[in-house]
């Protein structure tokens, strides 16, 4: 880490870099495992997790042409965009 004298820090920097020795160490960090699980087995636990806590199975696919309402959208998001830059004072 340098040394900034402190006369040469900006004072909106000056706490960030007080802080800058509390993050810990890159060579503290783990490394990776020496035997990472099967596919299946994280299949498994995945499958597992989503009995416990619900699946996908509620969520609702569109009933409509998705292209045609991602259209909708991207209209009445140019328009908002369009009201808020007329409105800007310049």
């Amino acid at each position: 880490m340098p040394d900034f004298g402190g006369n040469d820090v900006p004072p909106e920097f000056a706490e960030q870099i007080r802080n800058a020795y509390n993050y810990p160490d890159v060579a503290d960090a783990p490394g990776k495992p020496a035997q990472p699980p099967a596919a299946s087995v994280f299949d498994g636990k995945a499958r597992q997790l989503m009995m416990e806590r619900g699946s996908f199975a509620g969520i609702e696919v569109p009933n409509e042409n998705i292209t045609a309402q991602i259209l909708r959208e991207i209209e009445i998001l140019s328009a908002q965009v369009n009201a808020y830059k007329a409105d800007d004072p310049k």
